[in-house]
């Protein structure tokens, strides 16, 4: 599997676990905080392997190189606001 196709399964997965984290209820392992335990858990991952892996490429060339900030901007917004939902969750 190249890098592309990685990026979109994670892609898929990560909607799909949002799908889940939105039609679960109860306790247990499919739980809602389960499931947006695993959620969190995959941004982090995705976002981690982004950074390390395609930031790097992006940043090496002139034409993508200017997306890079974007995109860090973004994935901050995006944890950000997973932190607050977690922490609503947990109130």
């Amino acid at each position: 599997m190249d890098l592309w196709q990685m990026v979109v399964s994670d892609h898929a997965n990560i909607e799909e676990l949002c799908r889940e984290v939105l039609k679960a209820t109860g306790t247990g392992p499919n739980s809602r905080s389960e499931l947006f335990a695993d959620l969190q858990d995959e941004l982090e991952r995705h976002i981690a392997a982004q950074q390390n892996v395609l930031y790097p490429a992006l940043s090496e060339h002139e034409r993508t190189s200017t997306y890079v900030a974007d995109l860090e901007r973004r994935q901050d917004e995006i944890l950000r606001q997973l932190d607050e939902l977690a922490a609503r969750s947990n109130k």
